[in-house]
């Protein structure tokens, strides 16, 4: 099984997600781009984007359940 660590800031800015070929991404605590204000919202945003290019389908936050994205 392969897979990739991305650098994903916007919660914070050493937040980090591993993405695992045929599983998934694990995001720990990045939110969605629109629950951020600022440039938190714009890195958020280019954070998502990497993990929707790295090839994840199904996301599996800290908190909460796990959702399919929309692509």
């Amino acid at each position: 099984m392969d897979g990739v660590l991305l650098h994903t800031p916007g919660h914070s800015d050493d937040s980090v997600s591993v993405v695992i070929d045929g599983v998934g991404a694990f995001v720990g605590d990045l939110r969605p781009p629109e629950s951020y204000t600022g440039q938190a919202a714009a890195l958020a945003e280019k954070s998502w984007q990497e993990i929707e290019g790295a090839g994840a389908r199904r996301v599996f936050p800290a908190h909460g359940q796990a959702v399919d994205l929309v692509v």
